[in-house]
């Protein structure tokens, strides 16, 4: 007999936990290291996560690889989102400064504000090219992949300017001097910052509009569309501000952060296009009738329902722990196995002979898209040596 228990409670308490996934990095000079830092979208739990850098300008994260890149001192660098395994993208370069990150064509953007230059490499570091020149002063870049289009805004020229992906069919957008774009490719927009303000523009020009205005020196856009905020850096007053996209209710997030200047900000939300999958990982322990199962009956679609087989490896019924969390683990001397969640919340099941299913609906909330949530079944065996039985992992990646 298939037992029902209900998943929504569990889903509710899990996935409002503070995941990792919510985040803004972002980089300055000062503090004695020239830091990336890190901190939740409303600026708590400030963290150093790279320390002693030459200068970092730029910072992008690129949430589906795990890694934020930056351009620093002649180079392109990138590291874990920990903070680990800091490395060399591109070097020789000079005096880079904006940069994008294009996941899909496999390639990374910077512009060269000295050699009037936007140029870019794969992400492996090969294939470095110069893709637009002759520019008067390009300091930042946007990659419009599914328009087929860069943007730049050039201080010295005074305007904001598109080309295609090639460099070629380069067209002014707007006239503005400024310093940092964000795009908006879904509702064809792009928001701008000049040293006093914010605004936005349409794609194709229209539509001007100042946002935000009584900045000292604004720098280093972020657009979270999906929670409806843009994110800067003023770099005079050395603090991290944040608006609702109509430029509304400017608040504070981040300040004596110990920098002389704060930036660039980059955010790490999920990204689209962002799949709904299962998949099992690591190896479980064998009970007394077998490997116990834990396995998704349809895939975790937002705002739908989802099923969850629980089994039993045990010979009979048996009493056990179900360990949910937002991190894998490999944690040896688990019951003769690997412990394979960073476990929140362990919630305690029966499972008859024949197992029990966990089913109900996934909250139906975008911000979800992209996140994974783990699980690990334990349960009571007297019919093997260690008097247990685990099964493999089980990870629920929420999209649509």
């Amino acid at each position: 007999m298939i037992h029902r228990l209900a998943l929504a409670p569990l889903l509710a308490f899990a996935l409002t936990a503070p995941a990792g996934a919510q985040s803004m990095f972002f980089a300055g000079n000062g503090n004695g290291s020239d830091p990336v830092y890190r901190a939740n979208l409303d600026g708590s739990n400030l963290t150093q996560v790279v320390t002693g850098l030459g200068g970092p300008q730029d910072i992008e994260v690129e949430p589906m690889d795990g890694k934020v890149y930056w351009t620093d001192s002649g180079k392109v660098q990138r590291a874990n989102l920990d903070g680990t395994n800091v490395e060399d993208v591109v070097t020789g370069l000079t005096l880079p400064r904006g940069l994008a990150v294009d996941r899909t064509g496999g390639h990374v953007y910077w512009t060269s504000t000295i050699s009037g230059s936007i140029e870019r490499a794969n992400l492996d570091g090969t294939g470095k090219t110069v893709v637009v020149s002759g520019l008067n002063g390009p300091i930042d870049v946007r990659v419009d992949r599914s328009g087929g289009q860069l943007y730049w805004i050039d201080v010295n020229a005074g305007q904001i300017q598109r080309s295609n992906l090639d460099g070629t069919g380069v067209a002014t957008v707007a006239a503005i001097a400024g310093w940092s774009i964000e795009i908006d490719p879904a509702n064809q927009r792009l928001f701008w910052a000049t040293t006093s303000s914010i605004g936005v523009v349409n794609f194709d020009g229209t539509g001007q509009q100042t946002l935000v205005t009584g900045q000292n020196w604004a720098d280093g856009l972020a657009l979270d569309v999906a929670g409806g905020k843009i994110y800067w850096a003023d770099r005079i007053a050395d603090v991290i501000r944040r608006a609702n996209l109509d430029g509304t209710n400017v608040e504070t997030l981040v300040q004596n952060a110990g920098l002389d200047t704060i930036l660039d900000v980059s955010l790490e939300l999920p990204t689209g296009p962002c799949p709904a999958g299962w998949a099992n990982y690591g190896q479980g322990v064998a009970g007394a009738g077998g490997v116990p199962a834990l396995t998704a009956q349809n895939n975790p679609v937002i705002g739908q329902a989802i099923a969850i087989n629980l089994g039993n490896g045990a010979a009979g019924a048996a009493s056990g722990l179900l360990f949910l969390g937002l991190q894998p683990a490999s944690v040896p001397g688990f019951w003769g196995g690997d412990l394979l969640v960073t476990p929140l919340i362990t919630v305690g099941v029966s499972l008859p002979a024949g197992g029990t299913v966990l089913a109900g609906p996934i909250p139906n909330d975008p911000t979800l898209c992209g996140v994974s949530l783990y699980m690990q079944l334990l349960h009571a065996d007297s019919g093997v040596p260690l008097g247990a039985a685990s099964s493999a992992g089980l990870e629920l990646r929420f999209g649509t």
